[in-house]
């Protein structure tokens, strides 16, 4: 499955496939800000033949915008608090895989950081050609979240005529998992799923034979939280 950045929604894990590498994984997460590192394996999907491949760190300057928000390339590893190794690599024949390493270095963080780390195969050697020479080929974005020292899980509901919203008020972002609408009868329907960023309002219309309606909030590193909305806020 070729990797989209799809912030608005859950990542699926397990190896992805590029037209020469694949990935191990496409998110990682640093919980509490630790700071810590993490491998992510590049596979070299002909290894017959030696494939170059290169790395970038991008910052999602406005997660709550999902696919919209703007991109930051990083280069000074102080400013970006991440550290990414190696830049230029090669899978030589029969090496089969090789490590990119994720160092978080980031000092006190308030606010959740998020990161994308492009991992692309390259036409030319690593060492005879520059970055503006590489020919960039189908590759893949690493998600990359680093939460603040203290993760804060608060939400906000409000209610608009059959409508409710549920607003994200901490600071950093939690799923919605296992929604359903109920009638009554108690006979429900599947509800979306929720990727929620601080400051992202999620809204939940009522059908109008329905009554309640119940999702499962997952953080990292917190305890879920089964919620039930009532229609009309009754």
């Amino acid at each position: 499955m070729k990797r989209l950045l799809l912030l608005a929604a859950l990542t699926l894990s397990g190896i992805v496939h590029a037209e020469k590498i694949a990935v191990s994984k496409t998110e990682v997460y640093f919980d509490n800000n630790e700071n810590g590192k993490q491998t992510v394996d590049v596979f070299n999907l002909r290894p017959q033949n030696t494939t170059y491949f290169a790395t970038r760190i991008q910052e999602v300057v406005n997660p709550e915008k999902g696919a919209k928000s703007a991109l930051v390339e990083l280069t000074d590893p102080v400013t970006a608090g991440l550290i990414v190794t190696p830049n230029k690599s090669a899978i030589r024949p029969h090496q089969g895989q090789s490590p990119v390493t994720i160092v978080n270095i980031n000092p006190h963080l308030e606010k959740e950081r998020v990161y994308r780390v492009d991992v692309k195969p390259v036409v030319g050697g690593v060492d005879s050609v520059s970055d503006a020479q590489l020919k960039v080929l189908l590759g893949y974005d690493i998600l990359v979240h680093v939460q603040p020292d203290e993760p804060v899980f608060t939400y906000s509901v409000r209610h608009d005529g059959d409508d409710v919203y549920l607003t994200n008020t901490g600071n950093t972002h939690f799923v919605m998992l296992n929604g359903e609408q109920c009638d009554s009868r108690k006979r429900c329907a599947t509800l979306p799923e929720w990727y929620l960023y601080p400051g992202v309002e999620a809204r939940i219309p009522f059908d109008e034979d329905k009554q309640l309606a119940r999702y499962r909030l997952i953080m990292r590193g917190q305890e879920p939280r089964n919620i039930t909305l009532n229609k009309g806020g009754n």
